[in-house]
């Protein structure tokens, strides 16, 4: 696989009558034609950081996109809660964050 560039394995599996496609990074997927033209990429608005574009997911259910509910979360931003709801205590929360094991914001 190395010895040839994504273009050319995706040219000589096309020649060969094999369907395919590329597999995007994040950058390539919401700058593709395709993800625009489908409605797959969606502008957030943050009160903080300003205007961000994420992908949605690519499967429709009853010809219909799952409705994003909110914008994405900065790192670290619900880890306290989450740990919570796992059944970590205060004090080991703290620790975890005092040796990096974890962010919180």
């Amino acid at each position: 696989m190395r010895n040839r560039t994504r273009a050319a394995w995706i040219a000589a599996l096309a020649d060969s009558g094999i369907p395919c496609s590329p597999a995007h990074n994040l950058g390539e997927l919401s700058a593709h034609p395709h993800t625009h033209e489908s409605g797959m990429v969606h502008d957030y608005t943050s009160a903080t950081r300003g205007t961000l574009r994420g992908v949605a997911q690519p499967l429709r259910f009853n010809g219909a996109r799952t409705a994003l509910g909110r914008v994405p979360p900065r790192l670290g931003e619900h880890t306290r809660e989450l740990l919570k709801e796992a059944g970590y205590s205060d004090d080991e929360i703290t620790q975890y964050r005092a040796d990096g094991t974890v962010r919180c914001s």
